[in-house]
């Protein structure tokens, strides 16, 4: 006999790699617990008419829905930040219609976005060669 749930979660598997456009918001449910909701821009490549693959952006709705996830979204999650998520794909219909997110199960940080330092840069060290 196999669990269901289980199969459920491992059938919906999501791995997403992009980059976040925009500051996560994060929310207080009604269980007073937080959860923080952001997107990630990732490229997929689609046929086009001619047969050839064309690059194109699409926004993934995420979920962080636990303390340990909210809590690395707020400290480490900016526009402009690279990630890696893995998380199950999950829909449901709120007011009529049709809603759906990749809840995380992991975050992986990738790089943050470069920012220009103002202050020029003092003596340049010898090099020790």
């Amino acid at each position: 006999m196999t669990d269901k749930k289980w199969k459920g979660i491992r059938i919906n598997e999501v791995r997403l790699m992009g980059t976040v456009p925009s500051d996560p918001q994060i929310i207080q449910v009604a269980d007073n617990s937080e959860w923080a909701y952001f997107t990630v821009r990732t490229m997929i490549f689609e046929p086009g008419t001619n047969g050839q693959y064309h690059e194109i952006d699409m926004d993934v709705p995420v979920v962080a829905n636990t303390p340990d996830k909210v809590r690395v979204v707020r400290k480490y999650v900016k526009a402009g930040r690279e990630l890696h998520i893995a998380g199950y794909y999950k829909c449901w219909e709120a007011n009529g219609t049709q809603q759906h997110a990749v809840f995380v199960n992991k975050i992986i940080l990738g790089r943050s976005p470069f920012t220009q330092q103002d202050t020029p840069q003092q003596d340049t060290p010898e090099l020790p060669y």
